[in-house]
């Protein structure tokens, strides 16, 4: 099972994303922060997971909205999405 929650309802901007089993444990979870400015845009995201190999919420990514201005990856991203996506 796939839940999603955007920031808003007509949003699409990401604010959780979670893959469950058939039986409710969380297998993978991303999860978003956002700093907006006054006109609603965001300015900064950042991005936290959760996976199998990183049981422990971890940044994977923080972004500037202008993507030549990456603020930080993790140094080595590991394998976080199940495969069928």
């Amino acid at each position: 099972m796939i839940r999603e929650q955007f920031v808003e309802p007509k949003s699409h901007d990401l604010k959780s994303a979670e893959w469950r089993d058939g039986d409710g444990k969380l297998l993978y979870a991303a999860y978003y922060d956002y700093e907006v400015d006054s006109r609603r845009n965001w300015t900064r995201r950042s991005i936290w997971v959760i996976s199998p190999e990183l049981p422990e919420r971890k940044l994977y990514e923080e972004r500037h909205p202008h993507p030549r201005l990456l603020v930080n990856v993790a140094p080595s991203k590991p394998k976080l999405w199940p495969p069928m996506l």
